[in-house]
């Protein structure tokens, strides 16, 4: 049998760790009794500046009042005094990383209480809410169905693949962060997200591409965030979706046409050029017989980035040109 006998040198933090499951079931009243008592018998054992900080904000009656029914004003709380010490701290395990999810758990409660009152989650504040509580499995119900909708942002999205990314669905993930790349990579929310290399793609394509390649590449555009779908895909962490439908097809050749003629400033050059990796990727007898010209589309990303076309057809060159047969949108 296991000899589970305390030593003397655990003894005196028994009190305290009773204190900081106190904190963290959010009893600030029982957190600060026995913090105080454990501080009066081993006095000087540890610096408690930031146990009584947490509790001092637990305490204070406009954070009982956002904890117990308004989850965006819990955010903001949050936002304007913690999150800044948790980025510090950056660990889950530290006490404000614990603190912060046992809080947002609340925030959580909330937040589902909203909806069992038939208010639509549409927040991506709420969705934050959520991923910050660990409830994994509603921001995937949520997210999904206002992608269904057409109601997902870019930072929707992001926080939907995070959630995929956390419950181990990898290749849902990986797919739903190449489509929040495309329809909205500037509004992903990077300190959010979990993916240390879809991270990269939204803050230093070139270097992804360069690294890859072994080729310097200059992107013509201050705005990084839009080539980190052509970079993901050029460099294989984004798998080309097997687009199922003609008209999602031909939908996203109306955008590629929108940006070559002009017509929609909202269409940037660096998703473009994804859109047409994509495109291309369905292959010529496909596109052929919805009367869309490859050529076409690949003459538009030349004109966008002659060296970046050409890495692109040496990537085809080299590839095993596996699709992913997941839709490119839920």
């Amino acid at each position: 049998m296991k000899n589970t006998q305390l030593t003397l040198f655990d003894a005196p933090f028994i009190g305290y760790n009773k204190a900081i499951e106190a904190l963290l079931k959010l009893d600030c009243i029982e957190a600060r009794e026995r913090l105080k008592h454990w501080q009066e018998c081993f006095p000087g054992q540890r610096d408690l500046s930031l146990e009584f900080d947490l509790i001092d904000f637990l305490d204070r009656d406009i954070t009982k009042r956002a904890l117990e029914k308004d989850p965006l004003a819990a955010l903001y709380l949050w936002e304007k005094e913690w999150e800044e010490a948790f980025e510090k701290k950056r660990g889950r395990r530290s006490l404000i990383g614990l603190f912060r999810k046992a809080y947002f758990k609340k925030a959580s409660e909330n937040v589902l209480a909203l909806e069992k009152s038939e208010q639509e989650i549409e927040s991506p504040d709420l969705m934050l809410c959520l991923s910050r509580g660990e409830y994994y499995h509603d921001v995937i119900r949520l997210g999904k169905r206002l992608a269904m909708a057409g109601k997902a942002t870019g930072r929707i999205l992001g926080y939907l693949a995070d959630s995929l990314f956390e419950t181990g669905k990898l290749p849902d993930a990986m797919q739903t962060y190449l489509t929040a790349t495309l329809d909205g990579p500037e509004e992903i929310d990077l300190k959010a997200l979990c993916h240390e290399g879809v991270r990269k793609t939204l803050t230093l394509p070139h270097e992804m591409i360069e690294e890859f390649f072994g080729e310097t590449v200059s992107l013509r555009t201050d705005n990084r965030a839009e080539w980190a779908a052509t970079a993901g895909l050029l460099t294989r962490l984004f798998t080309p979706p097997f687009i199922d439908e003609a008209t999602q097809i031909v939908h996203m050749h109306d955008q590629v046409k929108q940006y070559r003629n002009g017509g929609d400033e909202f269409q940037s050059p660096g998703v473009t050029f994804a859109r047409c990796i994509i495109l291309s990727e369905q292959g010529d007898s496909r596109l052929s017989a919805i009367k869309i010209d490859i050529a076409d589309i690949r003459r538009v990303m030349r004109d966008i980035h002659e060296p970046l076309f050409l890495i692109y057809m040496q990537y085809i060159a080299t590839s095993h040109r596996q699709r992913d047969v997941r839709p490119l949108h839920y």
